[in-house]
């Protein structure tokens, strides 16, 4: 099997290791998804690692997740588009006055519906979820169900601001991706992303944690890589946010140390956690995680 690098299509990298598919399907279906389709005749699954950005990828890239299976995950997750988030809060600062503003997968458009009574003069967003796009439009909101190369035939240099909230993990032609969506973008204009922070507690060590596995995520993204590809699309950072560890997750990232770290599982796992619980919260209270699941980046168009 070839396997190329998502962010710039070479063959420089790195197989950092193989997951069997089996085991990955299990997990799902403990959530009460059946992502068995998603892996026809595809037994392993690779963990990689672009050489020139360091972004780390799975492969191969068929197993990304398609409406289907993001159609069910909303089902089974009703607070999966969520109405406001951390990361929503960092752009505020940063929205044009008088400007236009994309947002590339927008979900029911909750972000927009926000930042239009911000004074920016345009709010724009694309989404590929039907059901999204028909309550995104209900509330008067310009939303298209539009891929992003469409897109940039009719608005080519034409927004001041180009975000995308918990998206490019899915996207496993991002080449394509990043190149369209900055072409969109005026020069000297910022781009806007946020990613699950695979740097974070939770998900460095817990390599089981299903929804950062595909077909739900196909790229695991770090501050390293977010800056490194900045130069290899006519980009500038201008900021980094990183989101605060969250009090609510204090229990789950012991959960993790306790499975992962101690390799206890079970009943054993089960009978420490619960006697040991209480102290421990405290403890995280004084001396809590540095940072929390997410991290966005400001872009500027040079």
């Amino acid at each position: 099997m070839q396997i190329k690098s998502p962010i710039n299509l070479s063959e420089s990298i790195d197989i950092v290791e193989s997951i069997d598919s089996e085991q990955i399907i299990a997990l799902y279906d403990e959530l009460g998804l059946n992502v068995r389709a998603q892996f026809q005749n595809i037994s392993e699954v690779f963990v990689c690692q672009c050489k020139q950005s360091k972004l780390k990828f799975y492969a191969p890239a068929q197993i990304a997740g398609d409406a289907a299976f993001y159609e069910e995950l909303e089902k089974n997750y009703e607070q999966y588009y969520a109405n406001w988030k951390w990361e929503h809060e960092q752009l505020i600062p940063y929205l044009p006055k008088a400007g236009k503003v994309l947002e590339i997968g927008c979900a029911h458009g909750s972000f927009l519906e926000k930042i239009q009574t911000m004074g920016v003069s345009e709010a724009i967003g694309l989404e590929l979820n039907p059901h999204a796009v028909a309550s995104a439009q209900a509330k008067g909101l310009q939303v298209f169900n539009q891929l992003i190369d469409a897109h940039l035939q009719t608005h080519a240099n034409h927004y001041d601001l180009i975000c995308s909230f918990q998206v490019v993990e899915h996207i496993a032609e991002l080449k394509d991706f990043f190149a369209d969506s900055i072409a969109c973008l005026k020069t000297g204009g910022l781009y806007a992303i946020s990613v699950p922070n695979n740097a974070c507690y939770l998900f460095s060590n817990d390599p089981d944690h299903t929804l950062n596995l595909p077909p739900h995520h196909i790229n695991l993204w770090e501050e390293q890589s977010l800056c490194n590809i900045a130069p290899m699309f006519g980009l500038s950072v201008l900021a980094v946010h990183k989101e605060p560890a969250n009090k609510l997750n204090y229990g789950n990232y012991y959960e993790v140390f306790l499975r992962n770290t101690l390799k206890l599982k079970g009943e054993s796992l089960e009978l420490v956690y619960k006697i040991t619980r209480p102290i421990v919260k405290l403890a995280m209270r004084l001396l809590p995680p540095k940072y929390g699941a997410c991290i966005t980046v400001i872009y500027q168009k040079q």
